[in-house]
């Protein structure tokens, strides 16, 4: 079947200015990263590709890395305590790049110090640290904030051209949509050498719900003309499926969730993700409307094929389908664009993607999934 979707129907994001890589505008964005581990060592690459930042700032809690990282990546501040970044009037704005059971603390003693902030996800790991963060954000509307499930879901070429599909109504109303991502022994972290917190809950959170959670919940809610609000939920939860022997000393976090979830518009919602589970299905996300439906592996390094499935309006109505070649040669890449869009924000050229509002509400989803089994 003919591609009825040219790339010029393809909503892409605002082109920006892009600075010579390497080189630090003058009136650069002072910057400092709480943590240094691989996902620090991402942001600041980018920080350097874009050009309109500068980190000044690096926090390790051991003296000795910290002296290591600083001259890793060649920056001037380095502290054990994050606090001390956050006294320096000269930081605009902080990265929080700990592991998570630290991000409720630094995201409140952040948002007191008028530090505009980058968030890893998830914000935080409990309802109580969430609320107190909601709370003390609105004594600082005037701040950025924004997290980080942006980075593989909402800022990239398959995310916007299935929410102008849906939008334009080319799959009628969205009543159902399928979600599976099963594999095994694909422990959350397993790319950082040195990170056995992923592990355990109490540092991390939760185990392939916090892993992942937050990237699918803001592809899959986020495509919709506008999100719904969760009215009720049947789930569970497992752990202790992988049996083999892992050098970490707890290793305790979920390890398959399965989810159906039902939205004040009528929707359903089938969410299924495991890091082991004794069977396996590639990551998939089937959306059902009332008019076609969609087939995709929404991330940026999968197919950047999406499958339309429609009927024909010749007056036969024979069901049909096509692949959809989405365009990718003007994305920068995930994290790339991740920072683009922080500095953008910065410079109030635009508003951000991920909101702490709108990511809270992601995390309270699946903090509900996580606490159905206790």
């Amino acid at each position: 079947m003919k591609n009825k979707f040219s790339h010029a129907n393809l909503c892409l994001r605002p082109k920006v200015c892009r600075y010579r890589k390497g080189m630090v505008n003058k009136m650069a964005y002072k910057i400092g990263i709480i943590g240094s581990g691989m996902i620090a060592k991402q942001h600041i690459d980018n920080i350097r590709k874009d050009g309109r930042g500068e980190v000044i700032w690096i926090c390790n809690t051991t003296e000795a890395v910290l002296e290591r990282k600083k001259e890793e990546f060649q920056i001037p501040k380095g502290t054990t305590n994050y606090k001390d970044i956050l006294a320096d009037s000269e930081v605009d704005a902080v990265i929080i790049a700990t592991p998570p059971f630290n991000h409720g603390a630094i995201m409140k003693d952040a948002l007191q110090a008028e530090k505009h902030i980058l968030i890893e996800k998830p914000v935080c790991i409990n309802e109580k640290e969430l609320s107190e963060i909601l709370e003390e954000a609105k004594k600082h509307p005037q701040l950025v904030v924004l997290e980080c499930s942006c980075r593989h879901s909402v800022l990239q070429p398959k995310f916007r051209f299935i929410k102008k599909m849906i939008a334009e109504g080319k799959i009628g109303e969205v009543y159902y949509i399928h979600h599976n991502a099963v594999t095994r022994q694909n422990r959350c972290g397993i790319e950082y050498p040195v990170a056995p917190w992923f592990l355990d809950k109490r540092k991390a959170g939760g185990g392939i719900l916090i892993d992942w959670g937050e990237y699918d919940l803001a592809f899959h809610l986020g495509m919709l003309p506008q999100e719904p609000e969760m009215v009720s939920l049947d789930c569970f939860t497992r752990n202790e499926l992988d049996q083999v022997p892992f050098d970490a000393p707890v290793f305790d976090v979920e390890e398959h969730a399965v989810a159906f979830m039902k939205f004040d518009n009528g929707l359903r919602y089938y969410y299924e993700r495991s890091s082991n589970a004794h069977n396996e299905q590639p990551h998939e996300t089937r959306i059902y409307g009332t008019k076609g439906g969609i087939k995709v592996s929404y991330c940026s390094w999968e197919s950047d094929e999406i499958e339309y499935f429609y009927v024909t309006d010749d007056g036969k109505g024979k069901a049909v389908s096509e692949k959809i070649t989405i365009d990718y040669s003007e994305h920068a890449g995930d994290g790339e664009e991740l920072m683009i869009h922080f500095f953008d924000c910065l410079e109030k050229k635009t508003e951000p993607c991920m909101p702490l509002e709108l990511a809270a509400k992601h995390a309270r989803i699946l903090f509900a999934i996580l606490n159905s089994d206790q």
